[in-house]
């Protein structure tokens, strides 16, 4: 496959490179498809709608002993297959199982979803809804009182250590022993983050600093 570019996965679906093909060879000289809006709505692929249910549970002192996390969508390979309806291990492999937080007790949940629309591989795939707003969602906002949410965040992913997100854990195609998840580097990640974005420092009224776990993410 050629790079894809800033098609953010659409360019990987080419229906439309074999209808022009199939036209420019129908005409018998080159020619150029554009589809109309109701082209694309009725033929174009879409990002799955996902729900999402997150609880923690904290002991006394404020710090996280428990995780749930349900996760309900389309899966994508429900485009290619009949009677899929639970999401695929490379799915739940992108925020889901792959819990890089020091916290005892993990339980990770996938309930059935019927597709009703082509569900497409686009930009961060199922990241978008797991890691990157669920999850850090979640945890970059303490319930303890006076947390600072970069401290709060740090103490979550614990000491430096290799994670085993278990058997279904994809990796995204990758050997775990080259490409780890590493807490380490996330840990690097959130201080880097934080140092550049001045974390601590005062700023106008009106005006705030976003979780280092967003930006880190």
């Amino acid at each position: 496959m050629t790079l894809l570019g800033g098609g953010f996965g659409r360019k990987s679906k080419p229906d439309y490179v074999v209808e022009a093909a199939l036209l420019s060879r129908a005409v018998g000289a080159p020619i150029k498809v554009t589809w109309t809006r109701e082209d694309e709505i009725h033929h174009d692929y879409y990002h799955t709608v996902t729900a999402q249910h997150l609880e923690a549970a904290l002991d006394p002192r404020g710090r996280a002993v428990a995780w749930l996390h349900r996760s309900v969508f389309p899966a994508i390979p429900s485009t290619f297959q009949s009677n899929v309806r639970y999401a695929s291990d490379g799915e739940l492999s992108q925020g889901v199982i792959d819990v890089p937080y020091a916290i005892p007790n993990i339980r990770c949940e996938n309930g059935e979803a019927e597709p009703h629309v082509r569900i497409g591989w686009f930009r961060s795939v199922l990241n978008i809804p797991h890691a990157s707003r669920s999850a850090h969602s979640r945890m970059s906002s303490p319930t303890r009182p006076g947390a600072n949410p970069k401290d709060y965040l740090l103490e979550l992913l614990g000491p430096s250590r290799r994670v085993d997100a278990g058997a279904h854990y994809q990796n995204y195609g990758d050997d775990i022993n080259v490409y780890p998840i590493d807490t380490g580097r996330l840990r690097r990640a959130v201080g880097l983050v934080a140092e550049k974005a001045q974390w601590g420092r005062s700023l106008p009224a009106g005006h705030g600093l976003a979780s280092p776990s967003t930006a880190a993410s």
